[in-house]
């Protein structure tokens, strides 16, 4: 129900653009049900798997447009919001290939599609890879989008003007660039 909540929300009122990577994270609670599911359950049910994996990967799916939008922009520390979703996905995907390839009811696919069960376990297998990528790719991105952010070489732009920020110079400090502004605003008796 909560999930619902927080896709009207931001379909109603998008976030603010420091913010807006941020919603990439909704990607992460089904991802940390389904390796929960995977961790905590010897023996799982298939229905309860599908539903978990389904609405993770669409949550997944979600995130990377997300991704798509904004990773080429300019850079905010919320941008920290595409890494662990994506991982958290690429391990859930992983543990679900091994439950596929190790369990009697991934041996059982081949009732849902004659022939072709070994065929979906390996789909999960392929897509366990490429969502592994895909998060090392982005870990890798934000990371050094990180590191220039924090060397100082890329500023961040002031919430909500889209226009960069510039800081002070302490050479400006000396001459009043702060001062000045304290000294109109205060009060004399």
């Amino acid at each position: 129900v909560l999930m619902i909540l927080m896709v009207v929300r931001y379909r109603k009122l998008p976030a603010e653009k420091p913010l807006a990577p941020l919603t990439a994270i909704c990607a992460a609670p089904f991802s940390l049900c389904l390796v929960g599911y995977h961790q905590s359950f010897e023996t799982k049910d298939p229905a309860v798997f599908l539903v978990i994996f389904l609405f993770s990967s669409a949550f997944y799916v979600l995130g990377l447009v997300q991704v798509f939008r904004y990773i080429g922009g300019t850079f905010y520390p919320s941008f920290s919001g595409f890494t662990f979703p994506f991982i958290n996905t690429a391990i859930g995907t992983r543990l679900t290939w091994n439950a596929l390839r190790a369990g009697d009811w991934g041996k059982n696919l081949s009732g849902f599609v004659p022939g072709r069960g070994n065929d979906i376990v390996s789909v999960f297998l392929v897509l366990a890879d490429v969502e592994c990528i895909i998060a090392g790719i982005l870990l890798g991105i934000v990371f050094f989008r990180y590191f220039v952010f924090l060397s100082g070489k890329e500023q961040i732009a002031a919430a909500g003007t889209g226009r960069l920020r510039q800081p002070m110079m302490p050479q400006e400090e000396k001459r009043g660039g702060y001062q000045k502004h304290a000294r109109t605003y205060s009060h004399t008796s």
